[in-house]
């Protein structure tokens, strides 16, 4: 499983690695989110892309524990 932070990293990643087509999940996939590169942005933006970020590690947590 490999976990990235938006679709487009997803599809890049599927086409220079085919093997890895359904293997490749957002972090924000449940939550339906994208989560933005908060590169060269002020403190908030890193704040929420955490923020974003542990949310969607948390619910895939949960869900890996129930399998």
């Amino acid at each position: 499983m490999i976990l990235v932070m938006e679709n487009e990293h997803r599809d890049a990643i599927e086409k220079m690695y085919p093997f890895t087509k359904g293997k490749v999940f957002r972090i924000g996939h449940n939550q339906n989110v994208d989560i933005p590169d908060p590169y060269r942005l002020d403190k908030s933006a890193f704040e929420y892309a955490l923020r974003l970020i542990e949310a969607g590690i948390d619910d895939w947590s949960q869900r890996i524990r129930k399998l």
